[in-house]
Formats: C-alpha cells, sequence, structure tokens
C-alpha cells in the first residue's frame, strides 16, 4: 500500500479555517481599497464589514464539509470558532480598547451560526 504524503491542508479543518481567514482578509482588502479610492461613505464601514465576517466563515464551513464530505455541524462549529478566535486576537492587538463582551458575543454568535450555515450547505451542494 503505497504511502499518501499528508499535509497540513488534507484536513478539513485546517483547510477551512485558513480558506475563512484568506477570504476576511481579502474582504478586508477590498473593503479598505473601496473606502480610500472611492467616494464609499464611512458609515457603510461596519454593516461592509460584518457581511465579509459573515461571508468569510460561511465559506469556511462550507469549504471544509465539501471537503470532508460530513459532519457538517461539526467542522462548522469548528470553524467557527476558530474564525472568531483568529479575529479576536487581531482585534485584541490591534485596538484592545474595542473589545466588549457584548461585541465579542455577537461576533462568536454570529461566527458560529454562518460557519453552520455554510457547513449545512457543503452537505446539501456535495
Amino acid at each position: 500500500m503505497p504511502e499518501e504524503k499528508k499535509s497540513l491542508l488534507t484536513s478539513p479543518l485546517i483547510f477551512g479555517t485558513t480558506a475563512a481567514i484568506l477570504i476576511g482578509l481579502l474582504g478586508i482588502l477590498v473593503l479598505a481599497s473601496c473606502t480610500y479610492f472611492t467616494n464609499f461613505s464611512e458609515l457603510y464601514l461596519r454593516p461592509a464589514g460584518t457581511v465579509l465576517y459573515l461571508l468569510g466563515a460561511f465559506a469556511g464551513g462550507f469549504l471544509a464539509t465539501k471537503k470532508s464530505g460530513g459532519k457538517a455541524l461539526l467542522y462548522g462549529a469548528q470553524i467557527g470558532i476558530a474564525y472568531f478566535l483568529f479575529f479576536s486576537l487581531i482585534l485584541l492587538l490591534t485596538n484592545p480598547a474595542a473589545l466588549s463582551a457584548a461585541a465579542l458575543g455577537i461576533k462568536g454568535i454570529y461566527a458560529l451560526v454562518a460557519a453552520v450555515a455554510g457547513g449545512a450547505c457543503g452537505i446539501a451542494f456535495s
């Protein structure tokens, strides 16, 4: 039996979390570029940032479940938690004054629900 090369991206959890983080960071860069180079109002930054945050979590859950072929709720929840922890750590390092229990709780619930929904959609489309 030939030995298969194992890499970190063969794990659905690592793959989905990496994809979620990359999509989230790419969305932040696009949003920042739109704000800088166009007349995009700062009034829309918070809702647009929330949509991009949810999109990243959803995509991570979707891709991980599609890669694994099962366990949608488990992979979605794990990716949602990892995604939330990653961006909470970035927020803690860049702007600790913005951290409040209510804001962290809402962001955590958003990430968890979006990633689980992405996982459920990943099962439906696999």
